[in-house]
């Protein structure tokens, strides 16, 4: 008795009927029986089991699949699902209408449970390379083709400039040769840090460009080249920053700062360096960027230094104040390995010249051929930098 009582009081049992299977789906979204709500995955995995009537062989594979897929966190599996949605479709999809997306484009009524099987696999295949890419991890087996370069140009465009719009586009260039995938994950980085970080132009372009680029290359596969990329984003650079004025302005804004990570100074000066033997081959061609570039040395983003020409901190009887106004611009700053960075501390130009010899960094020859380091040097260093950066970061 005590026991019938307690359900009486304590519990309530609500019956409610619904007559098709998207009335059902929507009801689960609001409520399941934890009183939590469910996830695009859950829901999407319950849709897919019932559209497979009583193929216990599919739906055993089907389950066995999406229970890899919804081993990882929830935020996690919804971003993963919303990527590869987008590279299928070829639409930028919202996280509200994914479900519907999938239901629409993916999984239509009539798919059989064969068809429904090989798919969910092919998303299990994608989830697993996902965890990888948004890692900023290289999502192929260790191989002599790829190097810590190559992986070093994937962890700066996912993890430390956050450009997880790519992440479409990168999921389908892992389905084709790893040569091409490199390729495209560094003029990626090139487009991202003009466009968006330096220029800081618009990132809406991000979500009409990459969807319909991420299911072209997925749907090539192996056919997949870079030279796909190049007019697309160049037809965008044309559009949105013609005569190069937003990307100058934006380079001539970068600022050092002396407790923050100067982040795309290093960048801006770490790709120039890098392609500092095409720029002086007289090609211009992206073709032949991507071959000359340096590949053979990693700037480690923690051991590259900035160095100051005219010093950061200089005495009283030092001080010029019109270089004092400029001395954070990019035209009194060249990357230099910490040893060596350490060892200038805050001496003069002329005291730290030496300590540009021999570095096998190409900006440093122009350093040397300097006696003093004033006003006059640090604008046309500010020049010099940006006819590089025009050239290395263009895509014609």
């Amino acid at each position: 008795d005590e026991v019938v009582k307690l359900f009486e009081e304590k519990f309530l049992l609500i019956h409610i009927i619904t007559t098709n299977v998207d009335d059902a789906h929507k009801l689960f979204t609001v409520l399941n029986d934890r009183g939590m709500t469910l996830t695009e995955g859950e829901l999407l995995k319950a849709y897919t089991i019932g559209l497979c009537d009583n193929s216990t062989q599919c739906i055993a594979q089907i389950s066995s699949d999406w229970d890899i897929i919804l081993q990882h966190p929830p935020k996690k599996v919804s971003d993963f699902l919303r990527w590869i949605i987008i590279m299928i479709s070829g639409e930028n999809v919202t996280t509200s209408s994914v479900l519907q997306k999938y239901k629409e484009s993916y999984f239509p009524e009539k798919t059989s449970p064969i068809d429904i099987s090989n798919k969910v696999k092919f998303m299990r295949i994608c989830v697993e390379r996902l965890q990888y890419i948004s890692e900023g991890e290289w999502p192929y087996d260790e191989s002599h083709v790829t190097t810590n370069w190559h992986k070093g140009k994937l962890d700066l465009l996912i993890r430390k400039l956050k450009h997880t719009h790519a992440m479409p586009v990168l999921l389908a260039a892992s389905f084709t040769h790893e040569k091409e995938f490199q390729n495209l994950v560094n003029e990626t980085c090139k487009f991202f840090i003009r466009y968006k970080a330096i220029s800081a132009l618009h990132a809406s372009i991000f979500s009409s460009l990459y969807p319909a680029l991420a299911q072209e290359i997925h749907q090539l596969k192996d056919r997949f080249t870079i030279k796909l990329v190049y007019p697309k984003f160049n037809e965008i650079l044309c559009s949105k920053d013609p005569d190069n004025n937003y990307f100058i302005t934006g380079i001539r804004n970068l600022r050092y700062q002396r407790k923050g990570d100067n982040k795309l100074l290093k960048c801006l000066l770490v790709t120039i360096e890098e392609n500092w033997q095409w720029l002086n081959s007289g090609s211009t061609s992206c073709e032949s960027r991507l071959k000359l570039e340096d590949k053979t040395r990693v700037f480690d983003f923690n051991n590259t230094t900035l160095e100051h020409l005219y010093p950061y901190s200089v005495g009283e009887n030092e001080r010029e104040e019109n270089v004092e106004k400029i001395k954070n611009t990019i035209g009194n700053i060249v990357i230099l390995d910490m040893t060596r960075n350490t060892k200038n501390d805050d001496k003069s130009f002329s005291q730290k010249k030496d300590n540009f010899i021999n570095t096998g960094i190409g900006i440093h020859q122009y350093i040397l051929e300097k006696t003093e380091w004033n006003e006059q040097d640090i604008n046309e260093l500010t020049e010099r930098y940006i006819g590089y950066a025009c050239k290395v970061f263009s895509f014609k």
